[in-house]
């Protein structure tokens, strides 16, 4: 059952990630060509400044999910509703002071930032979006956490894909009529009703007799939130700041050159994102019974197969990315979008972020949010003073910031868990990383001494299955060479999982 649950899951958020892959791959484009780069480089400012104040909520889904899985697999139902009570409260509060935020962030965004756009649109615009975040805090977080505890994933993903689609069909229907584009932005709270109403008929319709969350009992507080929102805090923190730091830097240009690059860093992050998502509600539950033996070998294939699919993926992104921003931003005159120096360390930024992400698994289901709350938490004040003194520099050295954070949560959050969990074994993501980084290193020197010339959508799709076959055999030799064991094990149980 575990296992057709996470394929169930996996299936409908790799259904999801598509979804947006197609349709937000094009909207960009004729955003910049109808609106022009300002208006596309606001809208990615503007959800990145939201994201950040929406981090009052940090930690509580994590750790709401983390305290529902013992109870849910007793199938004590008295217990969860007393914990998903207690959340939907603490989301409740948090939501009226986002709010706040949100009308203050309003405000000085318009003031602050130097753009051509009126500043009364700027902040519309950002009302509308601020609105739109307190509707998923007071309504889709308790769907998430429900859903997500019980191994019913994929019903938040039909959600999304219900909300993206109705989203960007009306944004594509805005474009085409050349509406004014502040309906983009309107057209997100319409795609969120949607979706609320679809969530809230699936619930009623799994845990209307199981599950009473008006509990007046409900008040004690879920273990670990208060250290787990200062770790997801960090991490959002430096996420977010990447996109503000270029808008507030160099302006809503640099922002909107950005976005083009990180469309593609976007993909890559979404289709890993799609397995780790679903893979991490099974190994709770996994993790909840207790057996070690079984609980290494699956987490160090899961770790395998994450860092070599992520290698794949990034190794064809570092020959792929320069022609596809070429191609997909020819006819744009008003900002120069081909950047080499920005393409590297784009790719650099999005791989050693994949080193630490496994681990993230780890601390959540054991529920090591205490452990693991301080050092991301200097090191995110550390990181962006980094971004903002290099990022004078240049505006790709604005990355350098992010980078180094993660570089060193993946090593402190190894060795954290070494000692926390000294049953659990840990010895193979070195070689892991090994072979991930020695692939790495020669797609990049080959990118830059071999580099892609395609100017046209035929050219570029023979160069990618060109890339992705050789990308293919290489991880192949090198993890036939010095990872052996675990990629035989991968092996071995994927011909298990076919014979069931």
């Amino acid at each position: 059952m575990r296992i057709k649950n996470v394929l169930r899951n996996t299936s409908w958020e790799l259904a999801y990630e598509f979804t947006v892959i197609l349709l937000g791959f094009l909207a960009p484009r004729y955003i910049i060509l109808t609106y022009g780069s300002e208006v596309n480089g606001l809208q990615s400012t503007i959800m990145q400044i939201v994201s950040i104040m929406a981090l009052l909520q940090a930690g509580a889904v994590t750790t709401s999910v983390y305290s529902l899985y013992k109870p849910i697999a007793e199938k004590n139902y008295e217990e969860i509703s007393l914990k998903l009570s207690s959340s939907v409260k603490f989301f409740k509060r948090i939501t009226v002071i986002f709010l706040l935020l949100v009308l203050i962030g309003a405000l000085i965004t318009a003031l602050v930032l130097e753009s051509k756009i009126d500043k009364g649109l700027i902040f519309i615009a950002f009302l509308i979006v601020g609105l739109k975040n307190a509707l998923d805090l007071l309504f889709t977080s308790k769907f998430r956490i429900i859903f997500s505890a019980d191994q019913q994933k994929h019903i938040v993903s039909i959600g999304l894909i219900i909300e993206q689609t109705i989203y960007y069909v009306l944004l594509f229907v805005t474009v085409l009529l050349d509406l004014h584009f502040i309906y983009m932005f309107v057209w997100l709270l319409f795609g969120c009703f949607i979706k609320i109403i679809f969530m809230q008929f699936n619930y009623k319709k799994r845990y209307t007799n199981l599950i009473d969350t008006s509990k007046k009992e409900a008040d004690s507080k879920i273990k670990g939130r208060n250290y787990s929102l200062a770790n997801e805090i960090s991490h959002s923190v430096v996420a977010s700041s990447i996109t503000i730091l270029f808008s507030f830097l160099y302006g809503l240009e640099a922002a909107s050159i950005l976005g083009v690059y990180w469309m593609v860093i976007r993909l890559l992050t979404m289709l890993a994102q799609a397995i780790y998502g679903s893979f991490a509600p099974s190994y709770g539950n996994l993790v909840a019974e207790g057996d070690y033996n079984k609980i290494n070998h699956v987490f160090d294939i899961f770790q395998y197969v994450f860092f070599m699919l992520n290698t794949f993926l990034y190794m064809c992104a570092a020959y792929l990315i320069l022609p596809f921003v070429r191609i997909y931003t020819s006819g744009i005159i008003d900002a120069q979008y081909v950047n080499q120096l920005l393409s590297v360390i784009i790719i650099g930024y999005g791989i050693i972020n994949t080193y630490r992400i496994p681990y993230n698994i780890v601390v959540s289901t054991n529920g090591l949010f205490k452990e693991t709350w301080l050092q991301p938490l200097l090191s995110a004040i550390f990181s962006l003073l980094i971004s903002i003194v290099l990022g004078r520099i240049n505006m790709s050295f604005i990355l350098v910031g992010p980078i180094t954070f993660y570089f060193t949560n993946a090593i402190y959050q190894h060795f954290v868990i070494k000692r926390e969990l000294p049953l659990f074994k840990v010895d193979n993501t070195k070689r892991h990383v090994f072979v991930s980084l020695m692939a790495m290193c020669i797609a990049v020197m080959a990118s830059i001494i071999a580099p892609s010339s395609a100017n046209d959508i035929g050219t570029w799709f023979f160069d990618a299955v060109c890339s992705a076959l050789i990308n293919i055999l290489l991880i192949f030799i090198i993890s036939l060479i010095f990872d052996r064991k675990s990629l035989l094990n991968t092996f071995r149980y994927i011909e298990s999982l076919i014979r069931r």
